[in-house]
């Protein structure tokens, strides 16, 4: 299967899970992409903006990273505006910020 494909089944299954299922997918990835420590699904509610906390530790290298999942449609994107308020929302949490806006990791 071309990754081109993968990707476009992938997102396809990503829009008919349920928000909650959503959020464990995203955690899923996010664990097998990366070896963190602490990660975890929020509260489905009341969860401060974060869905999903973890700690990156290398050698040389620690963050923070709080991951908030959008379940939206292609050509629904997250806007400017919403992206600000996840910026302050890490900043308030002391979590490390680095916002990307490559439609990927919003239209999943």
């Amino acid at each position: 299967m071309k990754a081109s494909t993968a990707k476009e089944e992938l997102l396809g299954k990503g829009l008919q899970i349920d928000h909650e299922q959503f959020k464990q997918l995203c955690k899923m990835v996010i664990e097998r992409a990366k070896p963190t420590r602490e990660l975890e699904l929020t509260p489905f509610r009341g969860d401060g903006g974060i869905d999903i906390h973890a700690v990156i530790d290398r050698e040389l290298f620690h963050a923070r990273l709080g991951v908030q999942a959008k379940q939206y449609a292609t050509g629904n994107t997250v806007g400017a505006r919403t992206l600000r308020g996840f910026k302050d929302v890490l900043s308030e949490q002391q979590y490390h910020s680095s916002i990307s806006r490559r439609p990927i990791y919003y239209n999943v």
